[in-house]
This record gives structure tokens, sequence and C-alpha cells, in this order.
């Protein structure tokens, strides 16, 4: 993680600028059992699960779960009714020292620059998941096309 991009992108933010998403809120709300990945959502038939499958293989042998952050992020971006509470923050990060990277929450400050993700709808979740990677590819096609 690059700590100043992230100090500089928090310095002068405001909660309607800047939500954060913590990995520890994905592990914790959003852990979908592996075999509801493979056999579900894995089970979809069209190349972009093919290649979602493939591009998997690996991580998916070697956990009993399915918690990844880079999904959970477009997710909440594009359907709003996954996060269930957020939370401002004064939200920084250490510079120095042996503590260097580490996140600071102030949950009670006058002045927030974030608002942070605090509860996630692993159901809604779920539902978003399957409606996205099961839309018809010529429909992502066209959009692309038009744009």
């Amino acid at each position: 993680m690059d700590v100043e991009a992230y100090e500089i992108a928090l310095s002068d933010s405001t909660p309607d600028d800047v939500t954060l998403l913590p990995f520890s809120q994905v592990l914790q709300d959003l852990d979908i059992d592996k075999n509801w990945r493979t056999d579900v959502l894995g089970a979809i038939p069209n190349n972009i699960v093919r290649s979602l499958n493939a591009f998997e293989r690996v991580s998916l042998q070697s956990s009993a779960n399915w918690s990844l952050l880079d999904p959970a992020v477009m997710a909440i971006v594009l359907e709003k009714s996954i996060v269930d509470e957020t939370k401002c923050s004064l939200n920084s990060i250490i510079l120095c020292d042996e503590y260097r990277g580490i996140n600071t929450n102030n949950f009670t400050s006058e002045t927030p620059n974030s608002e942070v993700v605090y509860k996630l709808n692993k159901e809604n979740y779920k539902k978003f998941l399957l409606e996205i990677f099961s839309a018809p590819e010529n429909n992502v096609k066209a959009s692309q096309e038009t744009a």
C-alpha cells in the first residue's frame, strides 16, 4: 500500500467524497462458502464465469471460503442495498515507525473525512453477483460499443 498516497487522498476529503471498505468487513460479512462460489456462481454458463473460474482455480482449491475485496468494492458501488450500515470517521494512516500503514479511525470526530462501511448484507451481495454475472454477454458488448 502506498501510505503517502492514502494520506494525501484523505487529507481534504469528506464523507461524501470517500467511502472506505475495510477488508475485515468483507471477511466478516461476505464470507461466502466455496461450494456456493463453485456450484452456484461458478455454474453460470458464460465466457465471463468460465474465465473467472480459470483465474481462481488455484485459490479456490486452497480455501474453504470465497472472500475477495475487489468484487465487494465493485458490488457496493453498483448496488447500494449490499451496504447495511456505514459510520462517518476521521480516518488516517500512520506514516512512520513500526506502525507505518496502520489505519486509524475516530468515529466520534466532529470533522469526519470518510464514510466507513461497517456492515454488509451477504444475501444481497450474492443476489447481485448472480444477476450481474448472469447478464447476457451481448448486452455488455452493446453497452461498450455505445459508450
